[in-house]
């Protein structure tokens, strides 16, 4: 009897009825997904929801945004991460540096974040990631990322930055 891998089932279910995009402009579009998630540091211990946000139009990045609950009007913070961290994350420990991403038994996951000062876990329901990965393979199935990206519009933010 053979295990079945999670990850595995995310990619190729999504990679099911995908056309190729190889010839056509592909039309962008972002996949935003609201879950639950306990914040813990040395101070606290928080329940609060993180907004995870892929955009096609960056297909390797994954955003997660967590609002600040007070001040009302305060900027919320955004990390952004690597797509295939999370996916790897779900199954094994994989990072370094700033983030580490490790399951934690079978139905959470954890995210750690290294500031220059703080430490903060933030633990996800670890379906929740799954179920928001296929959408994002669904959109931009692995290995086509390559099609999504727009270096016209990189290259022309970058000068302009410059």
């Amino acid at each position: 009897m053979n295990a079945r891998d999670p990850q595995r089932d995310i990619q190729s279910g999504a990679a099911q009825g995908n056309k190729d995009l190889s010839h056509e402009s592909p039309t962008p579009k972002v996949i935003d997904h609201v879950v639950k998630v306990s914040v813990l540091n040395l101070e606290y211990i928080r329940t609060t929801l993180a907004h995870l946000r892929y955009d096609t139009e960056d297909p390797f990045a994954i955003h997660v945004v967590f609002p600040h609950e007070k001040p009302a009007n305060a900027t919320p913070t955004e990390w952004v991460f690597a797509r295939a961290l999370f996916e790897e994350g779900l199954r094994v420990p994989t990072g370094g540096g700033a983030v580490c991403v490790c399951p934690d038994g079978l139905d959470w996951t954890l995210v750690e974040l290294c500031g220059r000062q703080s430490v903060a876990v933030v633990q996800f329901e670890s379906a929740d990631l799954r179920r928001f990965l296929q959408h994002t393979y669904e959109s931009v199935p692995a290995g086509r990322e390559h099609h999504w990206l727009n270096l016209d519009r990189g290259l022309a933010s970058l000068l302009k930055a410059a």
